[in-house]
């Protein structure tokens, strides 16, 4: 369609627009939304304003106010009496558009504050809309990797962050090996989310801000965005008893962190060919990062959660798929030896979040798309880890096995339901880990041996590790 040949204006150029077009009205009362920074040479500022602006206002402190952390961006001086709370990350101020001349022989525009209000990440960046739309998304990935990278690298790009200055919401994981066919060096792939939008990554930044010369500006854009909107009390409740049982702890190192595990924290473990991590032209995916990770942030705030009846459907699809295709990795994943199959930290945790990113570009059929990109990706693991695999999963035996699988499904679903849950739910997760015919004997000598106790009628809980 035509209006592909194009890419649209930028939304950090919305954002600076917005943000500059009242400052020329000296005198007017106004209303300014950005970031606050610390400047430097704020006491110069303070010491020119002093004389004269500390006998109506007392005493004050001088900040900055930007509408992104970018290089370039406009800059304008805040005078904040020191009356007002301003602590906020991200803050609409209230104030009039004053001038240095007025009381100094310095020149240059000021915001006298009267009013700080602090505003939510999420509110803030749902201001502007990005113009860019999933097929414009597919159109850069295609300019910038091959065929199999684009898929892998899409799917981290687009997947739903708990975090906006997180991008991708899947860690991606490059797995090297003593093939020549495949590569050892990814700094390819690395160096793109790197030089991405500083929104986007997760670090302390330096920017050169736009004030009558260039300032630098030295501010960390963190900020942290939950889009599971749980209320508070429910939060205060679940969070604790999620992480204090010295039991859930074990169980989980036992499962995820112990060094025998051959893939431990890779949601998206692949391993590119040489040909692969060849990169066609980084420029687009770098101009236009921030429009990417507002685009997948603008579709999760819209949807949060993907619904889950649908993942599971997936999930049983899948795991049937891969048992017929590679019995090894499927017995690796049901153990956590490779990509635990958990609905928490786990492989159905990690492709909801694929499944509703590449649902929101509009791409075909999600999950198929989804499938395609992990049956390639076990492929390979196969090819070329396929003997450590099996090694690793046979030094495992039996009553090891057993126990193993038992505590990890016992810590899912505690982790799941803190509260409680029904025996049916154990059912569904022992079977999901291959235990068709006994689930019910074994959660019956659970039971009978304290492992598990019934909080209410037809509630359970586990309180130790086996």
């Amino acid at each position: 369609m035509i209006e592909d040949l194009y890419f649209p204006w930028k939304i950090s150029e919305k954002y600076r627009m917005r943000f500059i077009k009242d400052t020329s009205v000296l005198g007017a009362e106004i209303e300014f939304s950005g970031y606050l920074v610390n400047i430097p040479l704020a006491h110069k500022f303070r010491k020119l304003l002093w004389p004269k602006l500390s006998l109506d206002i007392g005493d004050f402190s001088v900040r900055g106010i930007t509408p992104l952390p970018e290089s370039g961006f406009p800059l304008l001086l805040l005078v904040v009496p020191t009356y007002i709370k301003n602590r906020a990350s991200i803050a609409m101020v209230e104030g009039k558009v004053l001038d240095f001349s007025m009381f100094s022989t310095q020149s240059g525009r000021f915001v006298l504050v009267n009013k700080i209000t602090s505003i939510p990440p999420e509110k803030y960046f749902s201001i502007e809309k990005t113009g860019l739309s999933g097929r414009k998304i597919m159109r850069i990935m295609d300019a910038t990797f091959s065929e199999r990278a684009k898929d892998v690298m899409l799917s981290f790009f687009i997947s739903s962050p708990k975090y906006i200055n997180r991008v991708g919401g899947n860690a991606l994981s490059f797995l090297k090996t003593n093939s020549k066919y495949y590569a050892g060096d990814f700094s390819s792939f690395y160096r793109i989310p790197k030089s991405a939008d500083a929104i986007l990554n997760h670090k302390t930044i330096t920017v050169n801000l736009n004030y009558d010369t260039d300032m630098q500006v030295k501010l960390s854009p963190h900020f942290k965005i939950r889009y599971s909107q749980m209320k508070r009390r429910d939060a205060e409740k679940f969070y604790p008893q999620r992480k204090a049982r010295l039991w859930e702890q074990s169980a989980l190192t036992q499962s995820t962190v112990r060094i025998e595990n051959l893939i431990s924290y890779a949601d998206i473990p692949f391993i590119p060919t040489k040909e692969e991590t060849i990169v066609l032209d980084e420029s687009c995916i770098q101009e236009y990062g921030l429009d990417i990770g507002m685009y997948a942030f603008e579709k999760h705030l819209e949807t949060p959660e993907i619904d889950a009846v649908y993942v599971q459907k997936f999930k049983k699809k899948f795991i049937q798929k891969i048992d017929d295709e590679f019995p090894d990795i499927m017995e690796a994943m049901r153990l956590g030896v490779i990509m635990d199959i958990a609905d928490v930290n786990g492989f159905g945790e990690h492709a909801s979040r694929l499944i509703s990113g590449w649902s929101r570009i509009n791409s075909g059929d999600a999950v198929e798309s989804i499938l395609s990109l992990y049956l390639s990706i076990f492929g390979r693991i196969v090819d070329v880890m396929g003997s450590e695999i099996r090694k690793k999963v046979a030094e495992i035996n039996m009553r090891n096995r057993d126990r193993r699988i038992i505590n990890r499904v016992l810590w899912e679903l505690n982790m799941l339901a803190p509260s409680g849950w029904e025996y049916t739910y154990f059912d569904e997760k022992m079977i999901e880990r291959g235990y068709e015919k006994n689930p019910y004997t074994i959660f019956q000598k659970l039971l009978q041996d304290g492992y598990l106790i019934m909080k209410r009628k037809g509630i359970y809980q586990a309180v130790a590790n086996i």
